[in-house]
């Protein structure tokens, strides 16, 4: 299997101009990727969130939030936060339009995008806070005052689960609900170790536990990023109670931040702690794409930019990545098209 990305456009834009310009000695290293196009937004960026079919994308800043194409960067609503409230946590963003935020106050707000309208208020843990939706929009998973699991039924602002008795001591992040809203994905931490919980809410009971961060595929397979003191690796799950289908161990020494799959669990991405991003062929075990660090580093002040997003497209032809830096508050997103030739 071979990967081409093939180039539509290349600009890079923000409020105060174009700040730098791809050179020629910052060329992918592996395979022939090329730039589709990046934006660039200046300020407080504070959180960023992909609608699962590609139609939005939530770009949040400290006391407002932007609704773009994640392909071209037009944007397509803006939502604005009273101004005794900050952003303070995690978003999310439904298939169906609606948009949650968790707050400095407490809550998780539900935003219609299409009307800029409220449409529901819950309450949550007071910092640390993270939300999921469902594809659809009709549920809503908080973090709870006192760090439960909370899943809601947002149009009728009824509690449908609590979960609290499989959660630990130190910290809980509800990531991910699935598709059709079977499935919950939490993401929890206890010291220096991280698992991943998956409910199942068709009938409420924890369904399994992966060693290391998860991402729920359309399909129902589970990509599962499993780091161990020597090793590291990714694995590919049937579904979240389904038989492991693939495993592949990656180069010893790696420090792995990130992994996004292909729709259909052929192809992985993983970005790096040093700043490139790596493809591979889950099937062959082989690596067919790389982009080097300069993409993610400020060619003015040298500053390795921090990954927020990592994401292939519905049919898998392009992959998102999202990264801002520290010392300029500047969000980044670029886009690839990914073609496999098979």
């Amino acid at each position: 299997m071979r990967v081409a990305v093939i180039p539509r456009w290349v600009a890079l834009i923000s409020v105060l101009g174009c700040w730098c310009a791809i050179g020629a000695e910052c060329l992918p290293s592996v395979g022939e990727l090329r730039l589709v196009g990046e934006h660039a937004f200046q300020g407080p960026l504070a959180g960023i969130a992909l609608e699962p079919t590609w139609h939005s994308l939530a770009w949040v800043e400290t006391w407002s939030i932007r609704i773009v194409d994640p392909r071209w960067g037009d944007e397509l609503a803006r939502i604005a936060l009273p101004p005794h409230l900050r952003f303070g946590g995690r978003a999310a963003l439904s298939a169906a339009g609606l948009l949650a935020i968790a707050l400095t106050d407490g809550t998780v707000q539900v935003w219609d995008v299409r009307t800029s309208q409220e449409v529901g208020s819950f309450p949550a843990r007071i910092g640390g806070v993270c939300a999921a939706l469902s594809e659809d929009g009709r549920l809503l998973a908080t973090t709870g005052p006192e760090g439960e699991l909370h899943v809601w039924d947002v149009p009728s602002g009824e509690l449908r689960f609590s979960f609290a008795e499989f959660t630990p001591s130190g910290w809980v992040c509800p990531r991910a609900l699935s598709q059709h809203g079977r499935w919950l994905v939490a993401l929890a931490a206890s010291g220096s170790s991280f698992a991943s919980l998956v409910w199942d809410l068709a009938t409420g009971r924890l369904a399994r536990v992966f060693p290391g961060p998860v991402e729920l595929l359309r399909d129902g397979q589970v990509v599962v990023l499993v780091r161990e003191a020597t090793a590291t690796r990714v694995e590919v799950w049937e579904n979240p109670v389904g038989g492991i289908l693939r495993s592949v161990g990656l180069p010893t020494g790696w420090e792995v931040s990130q992994v996004a799959g292909h729709p259909d669990g052929s192809v992985f991405a993983v970005s790096l702690a040093d700043g490139t991003i790596r493809l591979w062929d889950a099937r062959s075990g082989q690596e067919i794409g790389a982009l080097p660090s300069c993409f993610q580093t400020d060619p003015r002040t040298g500053e390795l930019a921090q990954g927020l997003l990592l994401k292939f497209s519905p049919n898998g032809e392009e992959l998102l990545l999202g990264m801002w830096f520290l010392s300029t508050h500047r969000g980044v997103v670029s886009l690839w098209t990914v073609n496999p030739e098979r």
